[in-house]
């Protein structure tokens, strides 16, 4: 089943479509400005998602979305919450906007993003925002973005870039990640945390 909204939408309350299990695509207007918590929760067939206009993407918005393939991102987003697409397995590309600037805690734990920019806008990402996840490559911008315990913890990784403004690597930042063979920190880490990268046995 898919799904289609008018202009006149501006948002998306809480557990809107929540446990709507034979959804397969939500193509939101470029009206729609929020999605509330658990707005698409639990809806296990669908695989292709618009987000519109929106801003905001509120926890667990994109909850155990595990058949999600298609994500196109709002230009204007800027931040997405705790669990927001936790548990998508089958995502495997998605592009964050420069006016992203925050990433909540375990938003994309589980994913199965293969590489990602971490734009320069983004200033936090929260604990254990990709762990788990498939992610073989991560770049960050310049901005001085701060990073939560654990959060590429026991990922896929193989690359990583650390941007020059970025001061601290957090406590088991790469924590598990045993495929990591080439990282490059930048010139103003002051700080590298307790098993920050202990079990990166290449």
């Amino acid at each position: 089943k898919d799904v289609s909204f008018g202009e006149s939408l501006t948002s998306l309350g809480s557990h809107a479509f929540d446990g709507c299990s034979s959804l397969t695509s939500a193509m939101l207007p470029n009206s729609v400005t929020y999605i509330n918590s658990y707005s698409f929760n639990d809806c296990t067939s669908i695989q292709s998602v618009s987000l519109g206009n929106a801003r905001a993407i509120e926890s667990h918005a994109f909850f155990n979305n595990m058949s999600l393939k298609n994500l196109t991102m709002s230009p204007k987003l800027q931040t997405i919450e705790d669990y927001g697409f936790y548990r998508t397995q089958t995502l495997e590309d998605i592009s964050l906007p420069a006016t992203l600037s925050s990433i909540g805690d375990y938003a994309f734990y589980y994913s199965g993003i293969n590489d990602i920019i971490i734009p320069s806008s983004v200033n936090n990402i929260g604990e254990g925002a990709f762990e788990d996840s498939d992610l073989r490559s991560v770049r960050f911008g310049d901005g001085p973005v701060s990073m939560g315990s654990g959060c590429f913890a026991n990922s896929r990784l193989q690359n990583v870039v650390i941007g020059d403004k970025l001061t601290e690597i957090s406590s088991g930042c790469f924590e598990g990640c045993s495929n990591l063979t080439d990282i490059h920190i930048g010139s103003s880490v002051t700080t590298i945390g307790q098993s920050a990268f202990s079990g990166c046995s290449k």
